[in-house]
């Protein structure tokens, strides 16, 4: 099979024609659309919560602790990838 017919196919396999696919460092791993989902419900949380909780609520502390340690590990997967992706 010449390479234009293998590369059609293998673009068809994993999103179509128009698709863009990035590998940003581990070969074989599809994971693009779990995490934007995972974001998605991520983005739906944090608005429900924020538009729950009054900024004089007391909470408990593990809630707090939660939620910080979610951003840290959500800012560093950001930079992470962010930095891979403009390489």
């Amino acid at each position: 099979m010449n390479k234009y017919l293998t590369k059609l196919r293998h673009r068809n396999r994993f999103g179509g024609l128009g698709s863009h696919q990035r590998n940003l460092g581990y070969p074989g791993a599809y994971d693009g659309k779990m995490v934007k989902n995972r974001l998605r419900t991520i983005e739906r949380m944090a608005r429900i919560l924020n538009k729950r909780i009054k900024e004089d609520d007391t909470l408990p502390r593990w809630t707090t602790d939660l939620i910080a340690t979610s951003e840290d590990r959500l800012v560093m997967v950001t930079d992470y990838l962010i930095s891979k992706m403009e390489k």
